[in-house]
């Protein structure tokens, strides 16, 4: 007891202690030993020189220990590790403060106790056992190095640790271990991270297009990916091992040493080492394209080892070059193409070529290049212009090619064709736009046109007139190019004179005397000359005609055509008479309208002075007038009723065929035109003792028409029902709803239609056989269909012939309540098909 109050005590810990004992027996040296003795003596005693030095020599050992221990302790005190003592009998003697930081135990906690606590988590199973078994190895002399233990905190947090133990023995005896044990949990933690992470490394690499391979400090390849046997050849078991430069060597790059070197060089000066494009060459000998990606791994200026990864860019070099190819063709194109061609974006101008340059008056590209797109576009076309772009550049929406009109620097307006669609430039959205100036296609157009209308006008007016057109080629034989239809007088048809050789029309008697004029004319270099000849009909019959030549010569004056106009001259006065007609039909349509002309200022004003006067006598304003008198008078006024509305006829066809019939479109009930109408034919039809039938739906009949116009035309087609059906005779009249139109169908038992006069009814003037105390001028029915036309409708005549009646059949478009009419214009003023605004007939052409 007294030994273990010394040596528990700081301030006497230091002091030797040894032990006597007369006993000498085992149990108390032991005793002494746990108490803290350094010494134990027992009988018998030596003599007193000897015990003298024994016990000098105890305590020079204990001494000699204890300045041991010391500097044990304050190594053990600073250390990070844990550091333990254990004694022979496994007791912990020692534990530094740092178990305190590592664990959570302070080392008062382990003193004393079984080295199991210190040593390891005392619920490991059999953890007695196995530090019994180390234990025994230590006291053999057997250290311990680099033993994981798995150790517990004193909070429960689990804990990895490395073990080493090394055993202790004094003057050859052992007397316990002293064990050093280190937190590697952080590093074990580390260590699984870096395998998981190799794990996902070679994972990636494993299924990369990309060649990855990895090299050591001396640069050999440690490991390569399989993808290395697609993009170079070689398998990998022929590339692990070997450096890095003989490999690259092997693929034949170049100077692949200075390659490394500079990488080296470049990563150890902080550069870039990424984004190297070399050529090689594959085992089989095929050329590659790869861009290599260095990641050397240098730590204190040296090579630890680094990672290569090998894109091959053979496909997307090709793809570069077809592309550039592709693009330098375009530009190409674009730059010869005749057709401006420009690209704008955020509503300027980024792109235009030389034709582009030229359309719109600049000198340069420079003078366009930025500038809006808005400054050329003419202002009654930019809101569509900027809703088509919007269009393609928000929706993506393809558009149709329209024709606009541009401004030029230089102020004139021409005409354009545009075509746009969406591109990109530099990235981002445009419109890329082709622009054709159409300016001399337009009047080009115009031009044709009016020269087609006065070609087929001369050709209406041939066709009808008695002499024959002809165009021969300068060939043998004259072979005919073309015929008018009037060639039918000598029994030919067009189609049997095409490409057939005039000359052997004419009689043989004339033949060579026909051919030597054109020679001697054509000699003469005359433009035109006139022959006489007799001409063979199909039937053999002999007509002479006058034939007047025209010649016809290209740029060079080789003569390529000849134009004939031949006439019958069989007889003189026949002759006169064709020539007359020729002149006549040449002059047809001035004549025409000079004839309306002259019944609109020379007819109608007298006629509507004469019957403003018959009129006013009839009323009995002017006074009485007698029985006699006045029935003459209504003679008159009836005349010269029908006298104006033969001249209101005669303008309303003029007005048709020219296309200045005027009509007033609006939304209307048909159902009030067809009231209106059955209201003014109710008197004639009771005075013939006719019937007349209406049949008309509830609902209203919605059109896009004009009114009175479409009154006139069934007044027109009831008047003359009401004229070609005898006394109590019967007259339908029936409206209804017929898919998209409305159709107004008026049927008579009156004397009918021959067919073959049907499809000529409505022609003016047409000769409709009719009797004779039936008068009228032909022209009605040809004016209700020029309105009916201009209403965009359709009528029709049908007849089962003479006796059995005939029925007129007029549809219009209809219209719903909210919309507008089938092909017919909306609210508004209708001028024929041209449209052409002209002020109605007010006594003026």
């Amino acid at each position: 007891a007294a030994c273990r109050e010394i040596k528990s005590n700081p301030k006497t810990k230091a002091i030797p202690v040894v032990m006597f004992s007369a006993l000498g027996r085992e149990s108390d040296k032991k005793m002494a030993k746990e108490a803290g003795a350094d010494g134990y003596i027992t009988k018998p005693l030596p003599a007193d020189d000897f015990l003298v030095e024994k016990v000098r020599s105890i305590i020079s050992e204990a001494s000699e220990a204890m300045r041991s221990e010391e500097k044990f302790r304050k190594l053990a005190e600073n250390s990070f590790d844990i550091i333990a003592t254990i004694d022979e009998n496994g007791i912990v003697t020692y534990v530094s403060p740092s178990v305190e930081r590592i664990r959570g135990f302070k080392p008062e906690e382990f003193v004393g106790k079984s080295g199991i606590a210190v040593m390891g988590d005392l619920k490991i199973p059999d953890a007695e056992k196995m530090f019994k078994e180390y234990m025994s190895s230590l006291a053999e002399g057997t250290a311990i190095e680099g033993l994981e233990i798995p150790m517990t905190k004193k909070d429960g947090t689990p804990l990895q640790t490395e073990v080493n133990v090394a055993p202790v023995f004094v003057n050859g005896k052992f007397k316990g271990i002293q064990a050093t044990m280190r937190d590697v949990t952080e590093r074990k933690k580390m260590e699984e991270e870096l395998r998981h992470s190799e794990e996902r490394f070679r994972a990636i690499a494993e299924n990369s297009f990309d060649l990855i391979f990895t090299v050591d400090e001396s640069l050999k390849v440690t490991y390569v990916s399989p993808s290395i046997e697609k993009m170079s050849g070689y398998k990998s078991e022929e590339v692990v091992g070997r450096n890095i430069v003989d490999m690259m060597q092997d693929l034949g790059i170049s100077e692949p040493s200075k390659i490394v070197e500079e990488t080296l060089a470049a990563a150890m000066g902080g550069g870039e080492t990424k984004g190297m494009e070399m050529s090689l060459v594959r085992k089989d000998g095929t050329p590659a394209v790869v861009e290599i990606n260095a990641m050397p791994s240098i730590v204190n200026g040296k090579l630890m080892g680094g990672q290569v990864v090998v894109h091959d860019l053979t496909e997307r070099k090709k793809a570069e070059e077809a592309i550039k190819a592709s693009e330098e063709r375009y530009r190409q194109l674009v730059e010869l193409s005749p057709d401006a061609v420009a690209v704008h974006q955020d509503g300027k101008f980024v792109f235009v070529n030389s034709a582009g340059v030229k359309l719109i008056g600049a000198k340069v590209p420079e003078d366009i290049i930025g500038k809006p797109i808005m400054d050329v576009v003419h202002p009654d076309y930019r809101d569509k212009v900027g809703q088509r772009v919007k269009a393609i550049i928000e929706n993506g929406q393809k558009v149709s090619p329209i024709e606009e009109k541009y401004v030029r620097l230089d102020g004139i307006v021409i005409d354009v064709d545009v075509s746009s669609v969406l591109t990109t430039h530099r990235g981002r959205p445009a419109v890329q736009t082709i622009i054709r100036d159409v300016t001399e296609k337009k009047i080009a157009e115009k031009v044709l046109i009016e020269a087609l209308a006065r070609r087929e006008e001369m050709e209406n007016i041939i066709n009808r007139s008695p002499v024959v057109v002809f165009l021969w080629r300068n060939e043998e034989g004259r072979p005919v190019e073309y015929v008018s239809d009037s060639i039918r007088q000598f029994g030919y048809s067009t189609q049997g004179m095409a490409n057939r050789q005039y000359e052997k029309r004419i009689h043989p008697d004339d033949t060579k005397r026909v051919a030597a004029e054109i020679s001697d004319y054509t000699k003469q270099h005359l433009k035109e000359f006139t022959q006489k000849y007799r001409l063979l009909t199909k039937t053999g019959e002999t007509r002479w005609v006058e034939d007047r030549m025209f010649v016809r010569r290209d740029p060079a004056g080789r003569i390529i055509h000849y134009q004939g106009i031949v006439m019958d001259i069989t007889e003189r006065k026949k002759a006169e008479k064709v020539q007359a007609q020729l002149e006549a039909a040449k002059r047809l349509s001035e004549l025409k309208t000079r004839f309306v002309s002259v019944a609109t200022h020379e007819l109608r004003t007298p006629l509507v002075s004469v019957k403003g006067y018959t009129d006013l006598v009839l009323s009995g304003k002017a006074g009485d007038v007698p029985q006699k008198i006045r029935d003459l008078l209504d003679v008159a006024a009836r005349n010269t009723d029908r006298l104006l509305r033969l001249v209101e006829d005669l303008l309303d066809v003029q007005r048709i065929e020219s296309g200045r019939l005027t009509i007033e479109m609006q939304p209307i009930d048909l159902r009030d035109a067809i009231n209106h109408c059955a209201g003014e034919i109710k008197p004639l039809v009771e005075d013939k003792k006719q019937k007349l039938n209406l049949e008309i739906p509830e609902r209203p009949l919605s059109v896009n028409g004009d009114g009175a116009r479409l009154e006139q035309v069934f007044m027109n087609i009831l008047n003359n029902a009401s004229k070609f059906t005898p006394e109590s005779g019967t007259i339908a009249m029936r409206a209804e709803e017929a898919g998209g139109d409305v159709r107004v169908s008026i049927s008579d038992t009156g004397m009918g239609i021959r067919k073959e006069d049907l499809t000529r009814i409505f022609e003016p003037f047409a000769d409709v056989k009719k009797a004779t105390y039936i008068k009228g001028t032909g022209l009605g029915l040809s004016v209700a269909k020029g309105i009916v036309e201009a209403h965009g409708g359709t009528i029709k005549a049908e007849s089962e012939g003479e006796g059995k009646g005939a029925t007129f059949t007029v549809s219009i478009p209809k219209i719903s309540l909210g919309g507008g009419a089938k092909n017919a214009e909306g609210k508004g003023k209708q001028e024929g098909g041209n449209r052409d605004k002209r002020l109605e007939d007010g006594g003026k052409g």
